[in-house]
């Protein structure tokens, strides 16, 4: 499976990555909706773990535009806030 990481806390992206490909999957972390949102344009991804809050950006906007373009992605929402 293929995992794009939406967070724009880095160590927290990297770390998940990280533990997804310990377990043989591609994992490739983006710090922003919008950057997310490109890279969908550009390949194909199984699963989106999405942040709540991105810094500037509202992971619940960010998860609508996802729906509209790539309603099939499968969307797993995190949060450390709370």
């Amino acid at each position: 499976m293929d995992f794009l990481v939406i967070d724009d806390d880095k160590a927290f992206r990297d770390a998940t990555c990280f533990l997804i490909e310990d377990d043989q999957h591609y994992a490739e972390g983006v710090d922003s909706g919008t950057r997310a949102l490109q890279r969908l344009k550009e390949d194909k991804f199984d699963v989106a773990l999405l942040d709540l809050n991105l810094g500037t950006e509202n992971g619940l906007d960010v998860l609508t535009e996802i729906g509209k373009a790539h309603p099939s992605l499968s969307v797993i929402m995190l949060t450390a806030g709370g």
